[in-house]
């Protein structure tokens, strides 16, 4: 830059305190507001985002001091209050010993059977099977372990006992047996199983096996297999 070109730079000799406070008034307030602020502890000259824990010297920091107020020094701990008090930590949960007490876990089996029924035995299944929905009932499908063969060869050498609680029994009253044939003929299907026609099971003397299915759905719409028994009034 040249000489004359400095020259043709006017520079203020003075300036007037009260235009140029009003031009800057915000700024000013944003400093006050930072800097003159009661609610800061000891030392700390602005407020930033970090927390109450972080405020205090690495010298005085100790566990558990985010959730735990007596951790704080005693002339901080009013300060520390309302900051966890407004903070978003989650509370210590209680421990698996203490949730899992007996009429915990029997108020959370309650609540958890809302939609399906389990067995009496469900707990000792779901270790142990795959578990899957079925006609309103949680109910156990094939076992996670590999004892197909010990199963089969206990089953034809001494016994197998199977947990069939989630089948009802409900009884169809009618004074014709042939028109209620008729309307449950629909259900089943004779290529899969036997129906309530069944001849050997008229006389009410062998309870009879059979496959239900939505009407006029079969293959599809499989409802579930189903036990009959015909019984002739006394």
């Amino acid at each position: 830059m040249s000489g004359n070109d400095d020259e043709d730079v006017k520079r203020p000799r003075d300036i007037l305190v009260a235009d140029y406070v009003k031009e800057r008034i915000v700024q000013i307030a944003e400093l006050l507001e930072a800097t003159d602020n009661s609610s800061l502890i000891g030392g700390e000259v602005t407020k930033g985002p970090r927390t109450a824990v972080q405020r205090l010297p690495r010298n005085l920091r100790r566990r558990a001091m985010s959730y735990n107020i007596k951790r704080f020094p005693r002339n901080q701990r009013r300060f520390a209050s309302a900051v966890i008090a407004a903070s978003k930590h989650r509370k210590k949960p209680p421990s698996r010993f203490w949730r899992r007490r007996p009429r915990n876990l029997l108020m959370n089996y309650v609540r958890r059977q809302r939609k399906l029924v389990w067995l009496e035995t469900h707990v000792w299944h779901a270790k142990r099977f795959r578990m899957v929905s079925r006609w309103g009932y949680r109910l156990p499908f094939y076992s996670w372990q590999r004892a197909f063969r010990p199963s089969y060869r206990d089953s034809m050498r001494h016994c197998a006992v199977h947990d069939v609680s989630y089948m009802r029994c409900f009884q169809i009253s009618t004074s014709n047996q042939r028109s209620l044939i008729e309307k449950l003929r629909c259900l089943c299907q004779p290529s899969a199983s036997a129906t309530f026609a069944f001849k050997a099971a008229l006389n009410g003397r062998m309870e009879t096996p059979v496959l239900l299915y939505e009407p006029s759905e079969y293959p599809s719409g499989f409802i579930g297999p189903a036990r009959f028994l015909w019984c002739r009034p006394k």
